[in-house]
């Protein structure tokens, strides 16, 4: 599915489950449905309505179960895995990127085929990445159970896709927000980083988390954004 009938398939488990109802009443993530599946067996899931819902934002969050294990993935955990497979497991940092771009203006990608693209060795997180991403969230809590492992190259894009979903549907870039331009701005820059052109993870993840839009870095491309839409 392209994004506008993953938009689709949101709204529809939206209607069935009685989105409004539950939020209406408080009933934070009394659903839990699943919209994506990966060949290894790990499932891709939401949960809503999520706290930050009001009537016109469906807010929700995406968890994965992989291995017998169910935890949220935030855009930090996606920024950590990124830079872990390029600075421990050897992925080529040009290729990933590329991947990511094409992702971001239109996410109908064949998963086996990006696998072989990118081939890398998959290892966990050090503790010095863990501790840098923990640093860099301040007082805010960071769900390290998120960057537990390595994720797959099919969990990484696939989770992606239903996490920056969200960003459409809260900030719509058709009424001039930036939507999924964001999170992928935030993942890009942290190629950015990996390529040794100035800043760092600790920034990027702190831009992030940020609640405002972070100003573009100067020495940085973000002509992908034109193809977003």
């Amino acid at each position: 599915m392209d994004y506008s009938a993953s938009l689709s398939h949101l709204k529809d488990l939206f209607l069935h489950h009685d989105f409004k109802g539950h939020q209406a009443n408080n009933r934070r993530h009394a659903v839990v449905a699943e919209v994506d599946r990966c060949q290894n067996g790990s499932v891709i899931s939401i949960s809503f309505p999520g706290y930050k819902a009001d009537p016109n934002k469906p807010d929700y969050r995406v968890d994965i179960t992989k291995d017998g294990i169910t935890t949220a993935l935030s855009h930090a955990n996606i920024i950590v895995d990124i830079v872990n497979k390029c600075t421990s497991g050897g992925m080529d940092v040009q290729r990933l990127k590329q991947a990511l771009q094409s992702q971001a203006s239109n996410c109908a990608l064949d998963y086996a085929a990006l696998a072989q693209s990118l081939p890398y060795t998959p290892v966990l997180p050090s503790a010095a990445l863990l501790a840098d991403a923990r640093a860099a969230h301040g007082g805010k809590t960071y769900n390290e159970q998120g960057n537990k492992w390595d994720l797959t190259i099919e969990e990484l894009f696939k989770s992606i896709k239903w996490i920056v979903i969200q960003e459409d549907i809260n900030y719509p870039i058709n009424k001039g927000f930036l939507g999924r331009k964001m999170p992928y701005g935030r993942y890009l820059e942290a190629i950015h980083v990996l390529e040794g052109k100035g800043y760092s993870l600790h920034e990027v993840i702190q831009r992030a988390l940020s609640h405002y839009r972070p100003q573009k870095w100067a020495n940085m491309d973000y002509a992908f954004e034109q193809s977003i839409h």
